[in-house]
């Protein structure tokens, strides 16, 4: 139950070569054209060079040091390419020697090999759990899968093309991935849908215990206007003393670009989010008088309390949605954990590697422990076959919603992460994706993970609930209400009394 670490195994070994058991063996029992046997499947070594070289595709691509070829033992070829991409040939600087590159080959090739040998092992564990829990995937089903993958991420037959051949992968190696990980998603499913429901009782006694995550703190919406210097500032005071729009002299003078798109509209700030000087004027100010010049380190900012939203706490009513996915989550991810600590044991003990692709998933390891996590869990900067290519590109995909929106939160667990479940205080990092209810995308920050310190209220109310829990490498899809957004206002794309749908991935939790 890993990352999409997918494999061809048995069911791609005639398309990559290979896949068929001979007398001859290594000492170990495994047949001398094989990498491993996982139970009475072999994993052969054509499946092995097929996915190493996607590997080193992949990594040419993204611009990697790993982009050289790599031809174990003699690393010939591994040697010539770094010969010719040396800096230093023909400058009279020292070249390195032969036995120094032929290292370098080396060391490069263990980390490939490291990455692809539990590639295909994994494939195998899932597909043998999913057997002996009575768990297929039709060919039809994964066929239809692939297509609106395909449909969503290639908007032509070229791109998919393109992306074929610069991967290294074929068509069925696409199908194989699909087939692993719904095999993957079914028996997580399984695993965690059968636990014990949440009671009336159990959300009255976590509401009661932890009655601070509902509270809301105090909001202030103002109209602000940003200026460099102090004759800049006098100059707008003097303009809005005589009568003139704040909106408008934001629109004229600001210096911040965001507030002045907006005609200087800030909604929704916190205390302890704009530094000590400047919250304590915004909230020592009365609702509606002209407040500044404030020095602050952006420059000189002048401003108008619109409205205050006071303080409040949810009640035990409005919060129980959010404590049932909560108790929800926390239970699923008990079973999960104890499935997949008797999954790795079981399958690791069935799992024997020939030598020179022995890991740490495979019993005859001369190390102990697990090399890896479950399903599609992979913490931030573990060293994991997770850095094998993805068969379609990571970003996600937010389904198409149709009807009225919901007016309340909705969590729904993509992928249940593992490590540290985020709660208030600690620094999140995350990926997402954000459209609106209609379709229409209005921010992608998949590329550019950002952190936040949870429950300090700066994002958005619904955003911050609807990631108390998550786990690292976890992906959530959140709908949002308006009034856990940006309500009546709205904000750059997003139109007033906007229904928001998020898909988030965890990248990191830490306190």
């Amino acid at each position: 139950m890993r990352s999409l670490r997918i494999s061809v195994a048995a069911a791609l070994a005639g398309a990559c070569g290979g896949g068929f058991a001979v007398p001859l063996a290594w000492g170990s029992g495994v047949p001398t054209d094989a990498i491993a046997t996982v139970g009475n499947v072999t994993i052969s070594r054509g499946a092995f060079d097929h996915w190493l070289v996607v590997a080193e595709k992949t990594a040419a691509a993204s611009g990697s040091a790993a982009s050289s070829p790599l031809d174990p033992p003699s690393f010939t070829a591994c040697v010539a390419f770094r010969r010719r991409q040396d800096p230093n040939a023909g400058s009279g600087r020292p070249r390195p020697t032969p036995a120094r590159l032929v290292a370098e080959c080396r060391r490069d090739y263990a980390t490939v090999r490291n990455q692809v040998v539990p590639f295909l092992i994994t494939a195998e564990w899932l597909r043998g759990e999913a057997a002996e829990q009575g768990i297929t995937v039709t060919d039809a089903e994964v066929a239809n899968m692939l297509k609106s993958i395909e449909a969503q991420r290639f908007p032509t037959p070229a791109e998919l093309q393109r992306f074929l051949a610069s991967s290294g992968e074929t068509q069925a190696d696409l199908l194989f991935r699909v087939r692993i990980d719904t095999l993957s998603n079914r028996i997580r499913a399984k695993v965690t849908g059968g636990g014990a429901p949440v009671t009336p009782a159990d959300v009255t006694a976590y509401y009661d215990a932890n009655l601070s995550l509902f509270s809301k703190p105090e909001r202030r919406d103002l109209r602000i206007v940003v200026v460099r210097t102090p004759a800049q500032a006098r100059h707008v005071r003097a303009l809005l003393a005589s009568g003139q729009s704040i909106s408008r002299l934001a629109k004229a003078y600001s210096v911040d670009a965001a507030s002045r798109a907006r005609g200087g509209a800030v909604v929704g700030l916190v205390r302890g989010g704009q530094g000590r000087t400047l919250d304590a004027a915004i909230f020592g100010a009365a609702l509606g008088r002209l407040i500044g010049p404030i020095r602050t380190q952006r420059g000189y900012e002048i401003f108008r309390v619109q409205r205050i939203t006071p303080a409040s706490t949810e009640t035990l009513a409005e919060a129980t949605p959010l404590i049932r996915l909560l108790l929800t989550g926390q239970r699923q991810q008990a079973a999960l954990d104890a499935f997949v600590k008797h999954f790795e044991a079981k399958w690791r003990a069935r799992t024997t590697c020939a030598p020179g692709y022995t890991v740490t998933d495979c019993s005859n390891a001369s190390t102990t422990g697990l090399a890896t996590i479950p399903a599609r869990s992979t913490p931030a900067g573990a060293t994991t076959p997770t850095a094998m290519p993805k068969a379609i590109p990571p970003e996600p995909v937010i389904p198409t919603r149709h009807g009225r929106p919901p007016s309340h939160l909705v969590r729904q667990d993509i992928v249940i992460g593992h490590g540290r479940a985020a709660r208030d205080g600690d620094n999140v990092t995350v990926r997402f994706v954000v459209k609106l209810w209609t379709g229409r995308l209005v921010d992608d920050e998949w590329d550019q993970p950002f952190s936040f310190l949870l429950g300090n209220h700066e994002v958005i109310r619904g955003f911050e609930l609807g990631l108390r829990g998550i786990r690292p490498g976890g992906r959530r899809l959140l709908t949002i209400p308006p009034g856990l957004a940006y309500g009546s206002v709205g904000r750059d794309k997003i139109p007033p009394h906007s229904t928001l749908i998020f898909s988030v991935e965890a990248v990191s939790v830490t306190r």
